[in-house]
């Protein structure tokens, strides 16, 4: 059986070579938006579906993308950054 993490550079590299297209995009997304759909199931305790993400107003991305900008979470007094708590934290 081949390798797959070699079939997938075979792939790429044949593409290159001969100027043939080779898109991926799809499969990063889905597989980015499925990584978000367990972060907010396991965070809030419930089920979500592919239409909760998508209709989804969170933020999971900083407001200003700078060296000195604060992030959406900072420890508390303790040092210690929050854990989410499945069926108490919101996400939706």
């Amino acid at each position: 059986m081949a390798n797959p993490y070699q079939v997938e550079q075979d792939v790429l590299v044949d593409a290159i070579r001969n100027n043939k297209p080779h898109n991926e995009v799809d499969h990063a997304a889905t597989a980015t938006l499925v990584g978000i759909m367990g972060r907010m199931a396991s965070y809030s305790g419930r089920q979500i579906t592919w239409d909760d993400v998508l209709k989804s107003q969170t933020r999971l991305a900083p407001q200003t993308y700078a060296f000195d900008a604060v992030p959406p979470v900072v420890p508390g007094p303790d040092g210690r950054y929050p854990v989410a708590m499945p069926g108490i934290t919101k996400v939706l």
